[in-house]
C-alpha cells in the first residue's frame, strides 16, 4: 500500500459528482484519482489496483434503460474479473446515488448475490419523479452482525445530507430486516414519510443506505456535506 490511501473513482460518461467525491477523500487525507473508461478498457487502469473503490453519483450513460444499469453492465461484462478481485481482496467500496444504483445492478449490494446476478433493485420514488431536495436528516448505523468499515464507530450518528435522485426506493425481496441497513432517513428506526409533505424521505423509503462489511451504498450525498466526511474518514481509516 502506498503512503497515502489510494482511491479509484471510475469515470463513466454522465458521472458528474466525481470532483466532490475526490475533494471529500482528499479532505480526510486520501489520494483519489479518476479511472477513465478508456484507461480501464486499454488496461492502463484496473478496478482492483487501489485501496478503495468509489462509484460516484451522476447519470452514467444518461441512466439509459434504468439508473445505473449500463454502468453496471460495463462493470460486470467488461471488468467483471477485476470487480470479483475487488471483492476477493476485501477492497472497501462505496457507491453514492448513481453509484449505489450501479452496485445494486451489479449484485455488489445488498450482499446476498453474486457479481452479475442482482437480487434487489432501487425502484422509482413514490412520487414517480426526480426529487432534488434540501438537506435531510440521516442517521448512521453500524450493524453489529456485519461490522461495516464505512460506519465503524458511527452507530447512531446524526448527520444532514442532500438528495437528488429519481430511483431510490429499495425493493428488497426478503424484507428490509433481512439486509444490513447502514443509514436511515429521519430517525434511527427510519422515517418513510415523503419529504414533500413534511417527512424525511425523498423517495418514500426509510432506508437511506445498505452495506456489507466492505461495501456501502447511499442514496443521499455525503460528498456534498461536511457532515458526510465522517463516512469517508471511516473508510480511509479502515485501510491505513
Amino acid at each position: 500500500m502506498s503512503e497515502r490511501v489510494r482511491v479509484l473513482i471510475p469515470y463513466f460518461p454522465g458521472v458528474n459528482c466525481h470532483r466532490e467525491t475526490m475533494y471529500a477523500f482528499r479532505s480526510v487525507g486520501a489520494e483519489p484519482r479518476l479511472g477513465l473508461l478508456s484507461a480501464l478498457m486499454d488496461g492502463t487502469c484496473r478496478l482492483d489496483d487501489c485501496d478503495i473503490l468509489a462509484l460516484a453519483g451522476g447519470f452514467a450513460f444518461g441512466d439509459d434503460h434504468a439508473a445505473g444499469r449500463v454502468m453496471a453492465i460495463d462493470l460486470t461484462r467488461r471488468f467483471g474479473d477485476q470487480l470479483r478481485r475487488v471483492v476477493e481482496k476485501h477492497i472497501p467500496v462505496i457507491g453514492i446515488c448513481n453509484g449505489f444504483q450501479a452496485q445494486m445492478e451489479t449484485g455488489l449490494l445488498p450482499g446476498d448475490g453474486e457479481i452479475g446476478q442482482p437480487t434487489a433493485v432501487l425502484d422509482h420514488n413514490v412520487t414517480a419523479r426526480f426529487e432534488h431536495w434540501r438537506f435531510t436528516p440521516v442517521v448512521l448505523h453500524d450493524p453489529v452482525d456485519v461490522g461495516c468499515v464505512w460506519t465503524k464507530g458511527l452507530d447512531g450518528a446524526k448527520i444532514r445530507l442532500p438528495s437528488a435522485h429519481g430511483q431510490g426506493f429499495p425493493v428488497l425481496p426478503n424484507g428490509p430486516d433481512s439486509y444490513h441497513v447502514m443509514a436511515t432517513y429521519g430517525a434511527y428506526e427510519g422515517d418513510s414519510t415523503y419529504i414533500g409533505v413534511g417527512g424525511s424521505s425523498p423517495n418514500g423509503s426509510k432506508i437511506a443506505g445498505l452495506c456489507t462489511k466492505y461495501c456501502a451504498g447511499l442514496m443521499p450525498h455525503p460528498e456534498r456535506s461536511e457532515d458526510g466526511l465522517v463516512i469517508f474518514e471511516a473508510g480511509v481509516n479502515s485501510v491505513r
